[in-house]
């Protein structure tokens, strides 16, 4: 058994990865959405932390609030009511010291200070940062459980670019970069983090559209990777940049000896955004099922996902692409336009209520 949830995490990720025997699965957390989303994503860990559950992995890709919030309010729970074998995050004593977009950085702070001496910290990578190293095989760990985990960003040299945004937005909140009293005692007084009790589109006009990558520092530093169990396969990009995916999936696919990388899904990155899924990196997919975690709309400062990107995955990676959403909003709800999923040969999957996570199936794709 292979799944991944899409929890209803609002506009950010949490993604719930169950592997091994359905009776008793393991399991690997991914993000945990941003603050306002936290209770459905707490009813369901807490769901499983009733019986004690272990976790191999939760992974905290980047530092943007939509990922990050969640988890400082996961880990600032007591108890935690689950146990964690490792946590990966690059946090501030994973940069060179030293080194202005306001990202997340404070919320690093406190989320590092909840991890340190009480948590597994990057203990796959022997403590050091979770990141690729240019001209040097990928890295590889394999869970307990037979789940491997193919590193694909960040790349050293952009994790450190975080340093001076890092430092500076750190110590204008009156922090002190790598201090865990000062992180605590601001996460304390942070009422946020207490713990709780119209037409169809032209799909042809927008995949053919101009790609403009995106750049951000913060999402850079994305840890994105390849989960592989059993023969099936899931791509997790995180919020990663698309030239870092192309370079690492065209070194791996170097390694392997392969033209295309045949994966059963693909969770796009940032929430699919037009600038970081590149025409390039489809083309080198081999894969039919698109994953989309957010219920950002119309009303957001960035709605996601961006039509383009839809599109260029449908024309892309077509016929029998699935489209795959765990909110049905206003700008999903038009790729279930029965005309257009005849017209291009896909199909579309979503959650209605907004309450549940979508469960989707690898095993059984």
């Amino acid at each position: 058994m292979f799944r991944i949830e899409m929890l209803p995490a609002g506009h950010g990720d949490s993604l719930l990865v169950e592997y091994g025997d359905a009776a008793a699965p393991y399991r690997v957390l991914i993000d945990a959405g941003p603050f306002y989303a936290y209770k459905s994503v707490e009813q369901r860990i807490s769901a499983l932390a009733s019986s004690g559950q272990t976790f191999q992995l939760f992974v905290i890709t980047h530092i943007d609030t939509d990922h990050i919030d969640g988890a400082i309010k996961l880990l600032g729970a007591a108890p935690l009511g689950i146990n964690l074998r490792d946590v990966w995050f690059n946090g501030w004593p994973h940069l060179v010291p030293g080194r202005k977009e306001k990202r997340g950085p404070v919320q690093g702070e406190m989320l590092s200070a909840l991890i340190e001496d009480r948590l597994p910290w990057n203990g796959a990578f022997g403590g050091q940062s979770v990141t690729t190293k240019s001209g040097k095989p990928l890295p590889t760990k394999t869970l307990d459980g037979g789940l491997t985990l193919t590193l694909l960003s960040p790349e050293w040299k952009e994790l450190i670019s975080l340093n001076d945004d890092w430092e500076t937005e750190v110590r204008a909140a009156g922090l002190e970069p790598g201090s865990r009293e000062k992180a605590l005692e601001k996460l304390k007084k942070s009422p946020r983090y207490r713990p709780r009790r119209a037409g169809p589109p032209d799909i042809h006009t927008l995949a053919t559209s101009r790609f403009k990558e995106e750049k951000t520092k913060s999402n850079a530093s994305s840890i994105a990777f390849l989960a592989e169990y059993q023969g099936r396969a899931c791509l997790f990009a995180a919020d990663a940049q698309p030239y870092r995916l192309v370079d690492s999936v065209q070194a791996l696919l170097r390694q392997r000896d392969e033209r295309r990388l045949k994966v059963d899904a693909v969770k796009l990155s940032h929430h699919g955004s037009r600038g970081n899924t590149s025409p390039e990196l489809l083309g080198l997919l081999d894969c039919k099922h698109f994953l989309v975690s957010t219920n950002s709309a119309g009303g957001f400062r960035s709605p996601h996902p961006h039509d383009e990107t839809i599109a260029r995955v449908i024309e892309g990676c077509g016929p029998g692409v699935e489209l795959w959403f765990n909110y049905r909003t206003e700008l999903t709800r038009p790729w279930g336009d029965q005309g257009l999923m005849q017209r291009h040969h896909y199909k579309y999957h979503n959650q209605d209520d907004g309450q549940h996570g979508l469960v989707v199936p690898l095993t059984y794709l």
